[in-house]
């Protein structure tokens, strides 16, 4: 009884091993995950979703707002020109399960700009000196009901004082912890 009790459990993990393997080295292809999702929220969801132009803009609007919820990476012109682009038919992308290649297009040029703007928010914070803080501009944080930059002048303008609020906001933690410090004797 122990021997077979041993079989079962080395056949098992022998089974799972392999199986898992199997499963890391598939490749999964999204495309036929998008058409799927389609007909499970078309057939079998509560809402019964019609998978209409209206859906396929409120898909389109998610995913650019997950990206760029605060609306710091893209220019208004990225979004316009996928909104022309996809914005009408990504539903029809998905149910032809043709979906990846619009979501891979909108992705790349987000890590493009992502990078863009990290590189120029790296080469600004090595002249930290050129911040003066005297000036009494406001800096929007939550950009989110925000226009986009509408030209890349602007995203930097706007890079430029995410950046200044950044530094004065540390500089400013700092000086309050030196002050408590100081306070307490330490």
């Amino acid at each position: 009884m122990r021997k077979h009790a041993l079989s079962k459990l080395f056949t098992t993990s022998a089974v799972v091993a392999l199986t898992s393997i199997s499963c890391a080295c598939a490749k999964t292809n999204f495309d036929e995950v998008g058409k799927q999702m389609v007909m499970l929220l078309s057939n079998a969801h509560y809402e019964h979703y019609d998978f209409d132009e209206g859906l396929g803009k409120r898909f389109f609007d998610g995913y650019i707002k997950s990206l760029d919820r605060n609306k710091q990476y893209f220019l208004k012109s990225d979004v316009d020109m996928f909104r022309k682009k996809y914005g009408d038919n990504l539903h029809q992308l998905l149910i032809q399960g043709k979906s990846m290649a619009a979501a891979k297009e909108i992705y790349g040029l987000y890590r493009k700009r992502a990078n863009e703007r990290i590189k120029y928010a790296q080469k600004l914070l090595k002249d930290e000196a050129s911040f003066k803080f005297d000036s009494d501009r406001t800096v929007l944080l939550d950009r989110e009901n925000a226009e986009w930059p509408a030209t890349e002048e602007a995203a930097r303008e706007l890079w430029y004082n995410l950046v200044e609020q950044s530094l004065l906001s540390e500089q400013l933690r700092r000086d309050s912890i030196a002050e408590l410090a100081k306070e307490q004797g330490k």
